[in-house]
């Protein structure tokens, strides 16, 4: 059987040092990005009222397009005001009637709303500052029980996703702290939240931001501390619970009034320092040159759902989605993100065949053994049976059994070994991926540099053939598809089945959470129709947590805020993009 290797450590330290360097000579800048918003910085102030009163600072780098646009997503009575944009300290003018396909030109110097979107001007190419004011009132909610700010400052995997964020709340009337009954919790990035010495809260990240992580924020207020005309029907400790979910906070831990902050704050971050005085500047040039190639050869996959904006494909392009593992290991990015993606949807899928069922106790999923796969069945999923049979305790299976099992490394290799084996006899069967040295052979001049580089990068000696992009740009457009089904006409598809098949797409995609929530807009009857939801009310928001939990406790992690969970409720002002 072929396999995918993994890079050597000698080539990962490498690889390391030279994009370090490269973004040390080259002020930080992203070498692919035409449009980077470079660094985010925000400040809240809180009036008497709640209302709070917003200052964004965003360094942006652009050479194309025309305007950029934030998303607002208020809730309640929550509503926007005192709105204005600068570029580099001078006030640009307001457009009444904001026309997102205007020219460039039309749009210089100038910003607008059109509906929830915030809008302005490029204006001018280059790097340059702009800053956003805007006013949100009752962004304080009253709970049953406390009051709250609960608000997503940054989406995931959106255009506008900085390298570096800064936020800091204050009130000059009331001093954040512990003490003061005050509380404070980050989501989806690795970083800190924190109280300062002046009773102000800071939010800052930690490590690079990237198209996965969003910043999501929780801030307990003592009851009546703002007059908010935002009254929520629940309390505030269920809305903690429901924040945690996914995360590394524990909430037994808030209720006994513990460190609710990840114990885990020993995360081991190290930074590789070369040399600078030993690579001179025209080995730099080379390896950039390099990157470039080989990057327009493998984009990643937010490059590649740009080129194919607008485009949509319907079909998994495969007997099922297990096939395709292969395809998406050549899409740089975090690939052991994706075997836990495709764990997930191992699990799912073997609840759908009746192999095994889901049960929930005290809000901790585990897995009931029902009985083994057909013989026919894909190997990946024998496989995992295989691994879930031997780690059982009465036929069940719980994180905690199955976290210690993986946590072998050869255990978690050979699960993964069973994916990429039965892919790539797939792809190879279907001329889906080719050698090496036989793509050098037939290729152009800047492909086989391409080649030559992804065989270096991802030290594998297989290369996707012309049908296999083709491929990969078809599970692209899925992916825009099931991101995006509940603004096509959709509504009118009532095939149980293959929304199911989707559901299993969407787990291996990482994008489980999104399609769930539009899947309950445009067919609410799902619920009750899916074999899914026989014994869990929330089943894929289980599997997913169950995965990640499992594959965290494999490879380890940590941080003073947690990577996932954040909950479902609140207010965003975290989406946007470029034009």
């Amino acid at each position: 059987m072929v396999r995918i290797k993994s890079i050597s450590k000698w080539q990962g330290i490498l690889i390391t040092i030279f994009i370090g360097l490269f973004i040390f000579l080259t002020g930080n800048e992203h070498v692919e990005a035409e449009q980077t918003v470079n660094r985010m910085k925000i400040t809240i102030n809180l009036d008497k009222n709640g209302t709070a009163f917003i200052s964004e600072n965003w360094n942006v780098s652009a050479d194309e397009g025309s305007e950029i646009y934030k998303t607002l997503k208020l809730e309640g009575p929550q509503q926007l005001g005192n709105y204005s944009v600068s570029i580099d300290g001078k006030p640009m003018k307001r457009t009444s009637n904001w026309n997102p396909d205007a020219s460039k030109k039309a749009k210089a110097g100038r910003y607008g709303q059109n509906g929830n979107e915030l809008n302005w001007g490029i204006t001018k190419y280059g790097t340059h500052n702009y800053n956003i004011k805007y006013a949100i009132s009752n962004f304080v909610e009253q709970t049953k029980t406390k009051q709250m700010i609960n608000w997503t400052f940054l989406e995931h995997d959106v255009e506008i996703s900085p390298h570096d964020i800064a936020i800091r709340i204050q009130d000059q009337n009331h001093k954040f702290s512990k003490d003061n009954g005050y509380g404070i919790w980050g989501f989806g990035f690795d970083g800190q939240t924190q109280f300062n010495k002046r009773g102000q809260i800071d939010v800052n990240n930690s490590k690079a931001l990237n198209d996965d992580n969003y910043v999501k924020i929780l801030m307990e207020i003592p009851k009546g501390t703002y007059k908010t005309s935002y009254h929520l029907n629940k309390s505030f400790d269920s809305v903690v619970k429901d924040a945690f979910k996914g995360s590394d906070f524990n909430y037994q831990d808030y209720k006994s009034g513990k460190n609710i902050k990840n114990d885990l704050l020993d995360r081991i971050l190290w930074v590789v320092i070369g040399a600078l005085s030993l690579i001179g500047i025209l080995f730099v040039i080379w390896l950039v040159l390099g990157i470039r190639n080989y990057s327009r050869y493998y984009p990643r996959m937010k490059k590649l759902q740009k080129q194919n904006e607008g485009q949509y494909s319907r079909q998994i392009t495969a007997n099922n989605i297990f096939e395709l593992y292969t395809i998406l290991s050549f899409i740089p990015g975090n690939r052991q993100k994706q075997d836990n993606n495709f764990l997930t949807a191992a699990l799912l899928q073997l609840v759908k065949q009746g192999n095994i069922k889901q049960e929930t106790v005290k809000e901790k999923s585990h897995f009931v053994l029902l009985q083994q796969p057909e013989k026919d069945a894909p190997e990946p999923l024998q496989a995992l049976y295989t691994v879930l049979y031997r780690v059982e305790k009465d036929n069940i299976v719980t994180e905690s059994a199955l976290s210690k099992y993986l946590s072998h490394d050869s255990n978690w290799q050979e699960l993964t070994y069973e994916f990429s084996d039965y892919s790539y006899a797939y792809c190879m069967k279907y001329s889906l991926v080719e050698s090496s040295a036989d793509a050098l052979k037939t290729r152009n001049k800047k492909d086989r540099k391409a080649i030559r580089w992804a065989k270096w990068l991802l030290n594998d000696n297989h290369q996707l053939t012309e049908e296999g992009i083709k491929i990969r740009t078809q599970i692209v457009q899925l992916k825009n598809y099931l991101e995006e089904f509940s603004l096509l006409n959709e509504r009118n598809i009532k095939e149980v089945s293959l929304w199911d098949d989707y559901m299993l797409a969407a787990a291996a995609l990482g994008i489980l959470d999104k399609v769930e929530e539009q899947l309950n807009k445009v067919y609410p009857e799902y619920a009750q129709e899916s074999v899914y939801y026989n014994t869990s009310d929330h089943p894929f928001n289980y599997t997913a947590n169950f995965s990640s939990h499992v594959a965290y406790s494999s490879t380890g992690g940590g941080g003073s805020t947690s990577s996932g969970g954040g909950g479902s409720s609140g207010g965003s002002s975290g989406g946007g993009g470029f034009r």
